[in-house]
Order: C-alpha cells, then sequence, then structure tokens
C-alpha cells in the first residue's frame, strides 16, 4: 500500500493532521463513555496515519524527502557511500564451545 501523504504539499497534510487529531480524541472520547465503537478498530488505524503524517513532515524538515512537482525525492541505496565492516564482521564467526566437558 502506498502512502498517499508522500504526494501532498506539507500544509494539506497539516490541515490533514489537525483533522486526525480531533477524529482520535472523538473516538477515545465515545469509547470511553460508551465502551463501543462502530469500528473498534479506528483508533489504531487514525493513530497510525497520524505517525505517518508527522513522519512525512519531519523527513521534509531535515531535508530527506523533498516534494517536487507531486514526487518525492529519495536516495537510492546505490548512492549512499558504503561503510567499513565492523571489527566484530572481519573477524568471522566465532567458535562455540560446549559448556560442562565431555560425557
Amino acid at each position: 500500500m502506498k502512502c498517499i501523504y508522500h504526494e501532498m504539499p506539507s500544509d494539506q497534510i497539516q490541515k490533514q493532521l489537525e483533522e486526525a487529531r480531533s477524529n482520535l480524541r472523538e473516538d477515545r472520547f465515545t469509547f470511553a463513555t460508551a465502551r463501543s465503537l462502530p469500528d473498534p478498530g479506528s483508533i489504531s488505524k487514525t493513530r497510525k496515519n497520524i505517525a505517518r503524517m508527522l513522519t512525512i513532515l519531519r523527513l521534509r524538515e531535515l531535508g530527506k524527502a523533498s516534494q517536487v512537482e507531486g514526487k518525492v525525492k529519495k536516495k537510492s541505496a546505490r548512492e549512499a557511500p558504503r561503510s567499513e565492516p565492523k571489527e566484530a564482521e572481519k573477524a568471522g564467526p566465532r567458535s562455540r564451545s560446549k559448556k560442562g566437558g565431555a560425557k
């Protein structure tokens, strides 16, 4: 499932974020008073959508994802510099010794 928030401008995401937060508040209030909701999964879906929106906004703020003409530019794995392997990876697998000795 592709996230639709990548294609939205930041100000529209902010509006959607405010709406989602108010819906979450209303759903929590309804659940607290009536102990039932028409869609029990709506609270978790709304929370996840809020997290997606905040993530997109934060990435744009940091400059890791920029919106240009409705498309998102992302750094590919090939463009990223390769780091040297860690010391543990250079040494290879560890040898396992048996505990307790031979029987």
